[in-house]
């Protein structure tokens, strides 16, 4: 950080850099010339909070935070300056730091401004433009092409204005139970009929079927373009057929030479670099990398992507199977697992957390406020696109729970990435362990220190009754006026990872809560390390 943090607050600034063709323009909340020569105009006069999320935790997705900032221009030169050069879609960046030295500011966001639109409103006093997250373009909706009568004349017209899918993973004989993808009969004069499966390369084509019987010796396959002909004395009516095959989906390098994607990290990776267009240098790759280390070999993805959906939704469903979010750090996309690691993170205690005007602590906690508890999981998994259906369902309850409860809080987790069992089934004892408990989450009011904190962090807190507890930043909206930030924080100690404990280590029913939540215990058959205790059941492998 070049953040001086140890500066008065009447010293701190936000300085505001927007770069158009031909130079760029610099402002500032009063007029700065720092030791660098850079002059600031002082024209901020306002300027709304930044609101950065990582999602709820049933929903994560990275939010693409907007920004309203309002200028003094009672002289038009602002105003001038947007008639003279296009501002649209031209780099913002946000500093914040103190005194005049250049190397004590940071850089806090960095968007573009709006377009269209970003120039929003101007007077005789003051100018309004907004700024966005430069990631709000990179979403799109999949797949991009479809089967057009023009591209295809000849092809079924029961087929015809369909997306042409994407897909990703293993959907061989002896993969999953077998589920088989669809096929769309493009150009019915081609011996017998030929047919697309995809409209990308694909690892394999392993075997076709006609209502279910093989056909596969009638075939000739064309991995590379992801289609094959009917070739033998099979026919085909597509008024009461349907076709299918087994298949290895999309590769790495877009070749049927290439490594199967199949990895939740790698499958991301694709989808943001081949089909959203981010470009390799902004993805941290060390951060995929991480991710896939905390996953299993049974934790393999596969999606037939047929019907048009957003990779907003995509990317989130990654997210959920692969237990993780997505941030975007040093303008590269980042995703983190959802684990506990406490290496290099800050700590903050009572002096860190400003006061109310009657002078408490801006500091409050709330149970479950997205009433996401639950004591019954009810895990659907590989998904069969042919008959448009799981197939199997897997049910985990804290049998526990219900009994104390009284009653059974159901919740359904549908994975349509997961379908190897191991790991599918893996996934939902996970969400069982981790919501059969009510999930804290703290709100607090920041001094300086926390601003340039972002979603997935992870701090400790010692205030009330916590101490060195880890909690994960969920939400963080940032006032850099006030050189304030609202955290909304997600108590994460269900996640800290087991530890070996000494023979001299006190019993659960002497231990303090930090040292129940970070040591093991031994457990008796139904999960107890106090027999007595009900809520004494945390020792859980996945």
């Amino acid at each position: 950080m070049a953040l001086d943090l140890t500066g008065a607050t009447s010293e701190w600034h936000v300085l505001i850099e927007v770069a158009l063709t031909g130079g760029t323009v610099y402002y500032a909340d009063q007029h700065l010339v720092l030791d660098n020569g850079t002059e600031y105009e002082g024209r901020i006069s306002s300027m709304s909070t930044l609101r950065r999320t990582a999602g709820a935790l049933l929903d994560p997705r990275f939010g693409k935070p907007s920004l309203e900032i309002v200028l003094h221009d009672a002289d038009s030169a602002v105003r001038d300056s947007t008639d003279d050069k296009e501002w649209g879609n031209k780099a913002v960046t946000i500093k914040v730091g103190n005194g005049l030295a250049a190397a004590n500011y940071d850089t806090l966001y960095s968007g573009v401004v709006r377009f269209p639109g970003g120039v929003s409103y101007w007077d005789d006093n003051v100018l309004r433009f907004s700024v966005d997250d430069v990631r709000s373009k990179d979403a799109v909706v999949l797949p991009a092409s479809r089967f057009d009568p023009a591209t295809y004349a000849n092809m079924e017209t029961k087929s015809q204005y369909k997306p042409i899918p994407l897909v990703y993973g293993d959907w061989r004989t002896t993969a999953g139970g077998g589920e088989t993808v669809p096929c769309f009969e493009i150009d019915s004069t081609a011996s017998n009929g030929k047919f697309k499966i995809a409209s990308h390369a694909l690892k394999e084509i392993e075997a076709v079927y006609i209502d279910g019987s093989a056909i596969t010796s009638d075939c000739t396959m064309d991995a590379a373009n992801g289609e094959f002909t009917i070739t033998g004395s099979t026919t085909y009516d597509p008024d009461t057929q349907v076709i299918t095959a087994c298949v290895q989906g999309a590769t790495d390098d877009g070749t049927t030479g290439g490594t199967l994607l199949q990895s939740l990290p790698d499958i991301l990776d694709d989808l943001l670099q081949t089909h959203m267009s981010v470009a390799s240098g902004d993805i941290d790759s060390a951060a995929f990398t991480a991710w896939g280390t905390e996953l299993d070999a049974d934790d393999y993805g596969r999606r037939w992507i047929g019907e048009e959906i957003s990779t907003d939704d995509l990317v989130r469903d990654l997210l959920v199977e692969g237990f993780a979010d997505l941030t975007v750090a040093s303008s590269k996309y980042k995703p983190v697992y959802r684990i506990v690691n406490l290496s290099g993170a800050d700590e903050f205690d009572g002096s860190d957390i400003r006061e109310r005007a009657d002078g408490t602590k801006h500091f409050s906690v709330q149970r479950d406020p997205e009433r996401i508890f639950t004591n019954e999981v009810v895990g659907d998994y590989r998904f069969a696109p042919a008959s448009s259906a799981f197939k199997i369902t897997y049910t985990k309850q804290d049998s526990g729970s219900i009994t104390a409860l009284g009653t059974t809080k159901r919740r359904r987790l549908q994975l349509r990435w997961l379908y190897v069992a191991t790991g599918a089934q893996r996934r939902i004892d996970r969400e069982s362990y981790l919501f059969s408990t009510e999930p804290e989450v703290a709100n607090m009011m920041m001094s300086p220190e926390a601003m340039d904190l972002a979603p997935t962090d992870q701090f400790k807190l010692t205030y009330s009754k916590y101490t060195d507890t880890p909690f994960q930043v969920r939400q963080i909206d940032v006032d850099f006026l006030r050189n304030r930030a609202a955290l909304s924080c997600w108590q994460m100690s269900r996640l800290l990872p087991g530890t070996w404990t000494t023979d001299a280590a006190p019993a659960w029913s002497s231990a303090t809560t930090q040292q129940r939540v970070n040591q093991g215990f031994w457990t008796n058959a139904s999960g107890r390390a106090d027999a007595a205790d009900a809520n004494s059941t945390g020792s859980v492998w996945f």
